[in-house]
């Protein structure tokens, strides 16, 4: 009876190790820093796996139709995974604007631009306010200063 109970305890404390194990790689797989451009951004109407390079086309095919709002909105994403695929932000899906913006590194020199940026998507994006073309220029003038390095 005693060799029964020393397998039964010693079958235990390898299920307990293995389980063990198995959770500390996956602690450490989500504690690795990503890398830049690995979070990949999906295009809400197609469903596809979309670059920056993407984003920023539809961006400017929206605002040549005089679809402004979602030129604008096209145009965010743009900056956003394009900082994301150059390392100067870790892109998330579960962050928002603002938690991405506190992420940068505090001398990023593109910091500035885009906390003026994020009030004006959160206006038109969340707000639902109308998107001109004057305005939509005015971000888009925003977004080539993140996109030449310029601030």
């Amino acid at each position: 009876m005693d060799v029964f109970w020393t397998v039964i305890g010693s079958f235990v404390i390898a299920a307990v190790l293995v389980i063990g194990a198995l959770l500390a790689v996956r602690a450490l797989n989500v504690l690795k820093k990503k890398k830049p451009g690995s979070v990949k951004s999906q295009d809400s109407d197609s469903g596809e796996i979309a670059t920056s390079d993407y984003f920023r086309s539809l961006a400017l095919r929206r605002a040549e139709q005089g679809n402004f709002r979602d030129a604008l909105i096209s145009m965010f994403r743009f900056v956003l995974v394009w900082m994301d695929e150059h390392g100067k932000l870790s892109l998330h899906h579960f962050k928002t604007n603002r938690e991405v913006l506190k992420s940068l590194k505090p001398d990023e020199p593109l910091r500035e631009t885009l906390s003026d940026m994020i009030p004006v998507f959160d206006r038109v994006k969340y707000g639902n306010y109308p998107c001109d073309k004057h305005e939509y220029e005015k971000f888009l003038a925003m977004a080539r200063r993140v996109h030449n390095g310029e601030d």
